[in-house]
């Protein structure tokens, strides 16, 4: 089944139809309406007709050819399976990059209370979602609102103040607060840079930075502001001034959320992988290409080198839907939202 054949969707787009459905940013939109247009089956197609270059002379080889496959022949096609798996490695490897434009990320705020967690998340959200007072502990449960940052979409989580508190309520919320540092790909942890650290600060942060970690010295607006309360607990950690009154800071903040997972890259014009079916399956073909590779400079039998391939090929075509089993077509549709 080609790109498009006969105005028939192939597998790739009809998982981009729900995909651009589901696009919570212009990036993911943009990728789902490339792969929409056929543009991952026609990156696929010259590889499997590189593929099939290279088995058609070893089946004749097999039929006709009682010796052992020339030196020569022998070592061109290992080049060219080894110029394929590189080419499929590529692809496999923008899925890192491809997730987050789908999935995004998970950052959940921490702190200790009034340090300015929901007045940075309402600042963040161009909104008043968050009820803010001066009141300690009034955040009693976590709030989460989706974001665009750099065309990554990110859940952020509000989450209620850490403290040692007799009211159960609040005892309630500082657990979910620990679920959502749990769950977090990154956590933000807020902290008042109009006064010295405590030690609650620091047993907030020696508990988030197991995970990926950005430092917020909150309140840069007053006076009372001093960037050097951070020295004492930096250790390499990324350390950003702002302000959730005036929103001094917030794009540092932002592009220290994003760095980690994208190495302060991503490229949307590229095309990547978003799916995790169709990442499994070029691993797969990657592996079998590989193991080819390895059977051919132990010189054994075309037959077990051509089972490699065919398999390869096999793991190409699902992707598109052409070899793809009943089962894991009705696990794909089972997926799509009919009526959202």
């Amino acid at each position: 089944m080609r790109a498009v054949a006969n105005g028939r969707l192939n597998l790739t787009q009809a998982e981009a139809v729900r995909d651009l459905i589901d696009a919570q940013t212009h990036a993911a939109v943009r990728q789902a309406a490339r792969q929409l247009g056929g543009e991952l089956s026609k990156r696929l197609q010259p590889i499997k007709d590189g593929l099939l270059e290279i088995i058609v002379p070893l089946e004749s080889s097999l039929e006709f050819v009682e010796d052992d496959l020339p030196e020569d022949i022998a070592r061109d096609i290992e080049k060219r399976l080894s110029t394929l798996s590189t080419k499929i490695d590529e692809m496999a490897d923008s899925f890192r990059r491809g997730r987050l434009l789908k999935d995004g990320l998970r950052v959940a705020l921490v702190g200790r209370p009034n340090v300015g967690k929901s007045s940075l998340f309402n600042k963040l959200l161009s909104s008043d979602r968050a009820i803010v007072t001066e009141i300690p502990g009034t955040t009693r449960d976590t709030i989460s609102e989706v974001i665009n940052m750099e065309g990554i979409p990110v859940l952020i989580t509000d989450t209620a103040g850490v403290r040692t508190s007799p009211d159960k309520i609040e005892q309630l919320g500082i657990e979910r607060t620990r679920r959502a540092i749990a769950d977090a790909d990154l956590i933000v942890v807020v902290l008042d840079g109009s006064q010295p650290l405590v030690d609650e600060d620091l047993e907030i942060i020696r508990e988030a930075s197991n995970n990926h970690c950005v430092l917020a010295f909150n309140k840069s607006d007053l006076e009372s502001f001093r960037s050097s309360n951070a020295q004492e607990v930096a250790d390499n950690l990324p350390l950003v001034s702002v302000s959730a009154r005036t929103g001094e800071g917030l794009d540092a903040l932002c592009s220290n959320i994003i760095k980690p997972f994208t190495a302060g890259y991503l490229d949307e014009s590229s095309f990547v992988i978003t799916n995790a079916r169709h990442y499994d399956l070029l691993r797969r073909t990657s592996e079998s290409l590989q193991a080819a590779q390895e059977l051919i400079q132990e010189n054994v039998s075309e037959e077990l080198i051509l089972a490699n391939l065919y398999e390869a090929l096999r793991f190409l075509g699902e992707i598109t839907g052409e070899t793809t089993p009943e089962d894991i077509l009705s696990q794909i549709f089972s997926t799509f939202c009919i009526g959202k």
